[in-house]
């Protein structure tokens, strides 16, 4: 699951990972200066609604599980195809189903081999919201080479502006690349990433630790001067984060702010906190 705007292992690999990602599970969000406090918390409480129903039909499906919050999910479901008695595609059919049906919330999910592999499917569904990568190298070339190198999973847009200036516009065209050439684009440890995924390879596991840090944002329709209603953006901001930290039972030690401008800059202040905390009150302290 991606958020609003992130898989399964098909039966026989070896491979003994996946991932199911479910993606774009609801529109970004812009709210009005004047209210933007009220409505953001509005669409924050329905958004949270719906992941956690959505979370609550993939328990069953295994118990390999990476939350990413505000709307991605990984699931492993490499060890549990022979309990469901199901293909890769008929579990994430299923899954499909039930999301739409017990929570009302159309999922785009990618089956594949792997995390980075199937991240890239989920983001490309077909017609009826699936994408499924079939194993071996003609397959997964046939799915990959063809996208636009921005279209690679993990892949950051001055990366991806770097790669076109030279003549890289596909994922094929890097993943065909010498790795020294890629390397000495990209440097050494994020070219050879990079390279790796353009080709297929992904060898991280899913994690099932909750995840390091969370984030939450405030958009206006318009530049906004007024410094209390900016101030109480950043305060619903803090509020909404203090709570989804005590639910993960998870503490803070440290916040950032950051405040894009009006030339699409980005004005980042950091502060750590005298002690780990979950509570609004130190967090608003700390933001303010």
């Amino acid at each position: 699951m991606t958020p609003p705007d992130h898989h399964a292992a098909s039966g026989g690999r070896r491979i003994g990972r996946a991932a199911q990602e479910l993606s774009q599970l609801w529109p970004d969000y812009d709210t009005g200066s004047h209210s933007c406090r009220r409505q953001h918390s509005a669409q924050t409480s329905v958004r949270d609604l719906r992941y956690r129903a959505v979370l609550e039909v993939l328990a069953p499906v295994s118990p390999v599980v990476q939350v990413i919050p505000p709307g991605a999910v990984l699931v492993d479901v490499a060890g549990v195809l022979r309990l469901h008695r199901r293909s890769p595609y008929e579990l994430v059919e299923i899954i499909r189903v039930r999301a739409l049906a017990l929570t009302g919330v159309e999922v785009h999910l990618g089956a594949a081999a792997n995390w980075a592999l199937a991240a890239t499917a989920s983001a490309r569904p077909a017609a009826n919201g699936i994408r499924l990568v079939p194993d071996g190298p003609a397959a997964v070339a046939a799915f990959l080479h063809p996208l636009p190198i921005d279209a690679l999973h993990g892949i950051g847009r001055r990366q991806a502006e770097t790669l076109r200036n030279f003549g890289i516009h596909t994922v094929g065209t890097l993943a065909g690349l010498p790795t020294a050439t890629v390397q000495r684009v990209l440097g050494g440890r994020d070219g050879r990433l990079l390279q790796q995924r353009a080709q297929g390879h992904d060898h991280r596991r899913v994690p099932t630790a909750l995840p390091r840090s969370t984030s939450e944002a405030c958009h206006f329709d318009r530049d906004e001067l007024d410094g209390n209603v900016i101030r109480a953006a950043i305060l619903d901001a803090v509020v909404t984060i203090g709570a989804r930290l005590r639910e993960r039972e998870q503490a803070a030690t440290a916040l950032q702010v950051q405040l894009r401008m009006h030339d699409r800059s980005l004005l980042t202040r950091s502060r750590k906190l005298p002690a780990a905390t979950a509570h609004s009150a130190d967090l608003r302290d700390c933001a303010y």
